[in-house]
């Protein structure tokens, strides 16, 4: 796999022409914990950051996704009291340095792989983006993706500097942040397609006063069987169908 700077016509022709060879894979290997790893109750909750990661497994480039869900067991969000920047506004200056770092919820980084449409085994181009998350308000994240050619530890061949809508919800299973893929990031140039290879991001652990009472953004509130919580990760493909991965987080 190699990094390229800049995206050749003459590159862009031979991929488009490429032959069809190789299978999709839409399967990865989960990372997860909390800190600390405690598990808390409804009653007593604690306090904690939530750190998450996924690695595609098998070869050739990962099946292109137009929804993201992950899931991760016994945690909670709560945004009331929190500061909040939305999507219109980051999009609107194609930046987030407006934001304010108390708004801020978590940070992360994605590495994409970019090949031919006609080849799941062209993997020739990757696209690294950082990931900055906010709180839009009203139990939604502003998912801001930044990278370019000069971007620092971002490097990608096309420049991008995009807000998501993404969505935080609180349900019977647990914490569950998702958003929809884009096609200009699903496909970043006609003949091109995106898969998600490997992503890392962490929740972070922050508190506020709402009426005197401190509040805690992300909570700890049980889940934890056999000293385990579960983290599932649900990939929607744009060809059609859908996969999950699985895996688990320590807690005690």
């Amino acid at each position: 796999m190699r990094k390229l700077a800049i995206l050749p016509a003459a590159l862009v022709a031979a991929l488009a022409l490429a032959p069809v060879a190789g299978a999709q894979s839409s399967t990865y290997d989960i990372t997860a914990s909390t800190s600390p790893a405690k598990a808390g109750s409804k009653k007593r909750p604690v306090p904690v950051s939530v750190t998450f990661g996924a690695k595609a497994q098998g070869e050739g480039r990962p099946s292109t996704s137009s929804r993201f869900a992950v899931t991760f067991g016994g945690v909670r969000v709560n945004v009331r009291g929190f500061k909040t920047c939305s999507v219109a506004s980051i999009n609107a200056a194609q930046s987030d340095n407006g934001c304010s770092s108390a708004a801020r919820m978590g940070t992360g980084k994605v590495v994409n792989l970019v090949g031919a449409s006609t080849d799941q085994n062209d993997t020739s181009i990757s696209c690294t983006l950082n990931v900055r998350i906010y709180n839009g308000g009203g139990g939604t994240a502003a998912i801001f993706l930044q990278g370019g050619p000069a971007v620092p530890g971002a490097p990608c061949p096309v420049q991008v500097n995009q807000a998501l809508n993404g969505a935080l919800r609180n349900t019977s299973s647990g914490l569950q942040l998702s958003f929809d893929i884009p096609a200009n990031l699903m496909h970043p140039i006609t003949g091109l397609n995106q898969g998600i290879y490997e992503l890392n991001a962490t929740l972070s652990k922050k508190t506020a006063r709402v009426r005197g009472k401190r509040v805690h953004l992300f909570e700890s509130v049980g889940g934890c069987r056999g000293g385990k919580r579960q983290v599932v990760l649900n990939l929607t493909a744009e060809a059609g169908g859908s996969s999950t991965s699985r895996g688990t987080a320590r807690c005690s």
